[in-house]
């Protein structure tokens, strides 16, 4: 039990500076960009993401009790701007799929 808190400890750190320092390298999202700067916004953010989750992979991997799910909500938490463009690309899925499925819908 008491590995299981200084692991969780350790990871919950990580995950949040790990998770702070993509979010000073990022912009603030912005609505009002068109969708193709948001979409590039979303690719690079996501793959900063990858990248930082391969890097810490291995220390992870080490008998940890959590499964990662510590590491993972912390380097989520602490990044409100992630959150933000998760929640804008799946506003833009939603409009383009109602785009794709509403004829559809009105031959039937």
């Amino acid at each position: 039990m008491n590995q299981a808190v200084q692991i969780s400890v350790t990871h919950a750190t990580a995950g949040v500076l790990l998770g702070t320092m993509i979010e000073l390298v990022m912009p603030a999202h912005d609505d009002s960009r068109s969708s193709n700067q948001q979409a590039l916004e979303f690719a690079i953010h996501a793959g900063l993401n990858g990248a930082m989750i391969a890097f810490a992979g291995s220390y992870l991997q080490e008998e940890d009790p959590t499964g990662g799910g510590i590491f993972f909500t912390s380097l989520w938490g602490a990044q409100p701007e992630w959150r933000k463009r998760v929640t804008a690309a799946s506003r833009m899925a939603a409009v383009q799929i109602n785009k794709m499925v509403e004829p559809l819908l009105q031959t039937v």
